[in-house]
């Protein structure tokens, strides 16, 4: 055998080594699969009740809870959202005792601070919405409705009538800047 053969086939020999060690390292890596198999129920047959089939094993390990209607991933995560994580968040600024005032932090602690403060609330009762409901009592026309419907959407009170962007019914590529809703 020729060196140069020699040399070849130590080369290919050792690059097929290291490719095969790369690849059990690799291996070690968590791999995380497009769709979670334990979603599957195989008591269904998929050709009978396709549904059952591909969510059935979900359906069974996350059932809908008693305060909701409905219940999936973005439920999941929106509770774990409020409940974890803002609460942990809020909490942690509440304990803190140097929030310089003015600070997002102080402001944060102070609203929530006065959220729990049930004493004050009951207190106030409807007080803080008189002049609100003052304005709702005193619409006589169509122009009264529009203006005060526009006042309260401003602060995020949702009215009879709604305004959103919306795409067109018709023309897909075509979208309604303002459009009117009436719930």
């Amino acid at each position: 055998m020729s060196l140069a053969k020699l040399s070849c086939s130590l080369l290919a020999i050792s690059l097929l080594a290291s490719g095969c060690k790369k690849e059990k390292e690799e291996s070690a890596v968590e791999k995380v699969p497009g769709y979670d198999i334990t979603s599957l129920d195989s008591t269904y047959k998929a050709c009978d009740d396709f549904d059952n089939y591909a969510n059935g094993g979900w359906k069974k390990n996350n059932p809908i809870p008693g305060t909701e209607s409905r219940w999936g991933a973005f439920g999941i995560l929106d509770k774990e959202n409020k409940e974890v994580r803002l609460k942990g968040i809020i909490e942690e600024i509440t304990k803190q005792k140097d929030r310089k005032k003015g600070t997002e932090e102080q402001q944060i602690a102070d609203y929530y601070q006065s959220f729990l403060d049930t004493a004050t609330i009951e207190k106030r009762g409807i007080e803080p919405l008189k002049p609100y409901l003052d304005k709702i009592e005193s619409i006589a026309s169509l122009k009264d409705l529009a203006s005060v419907s526009g006042e309260l959407q401003k602060i995020s009170v949702s009215t009879v009538i709604g305004f959103y962007v919306d795409g067109d019914l018709k023309i897909v590529r075509q979208m309604h800047f303002i459009r009117v809703r009436m719930d």
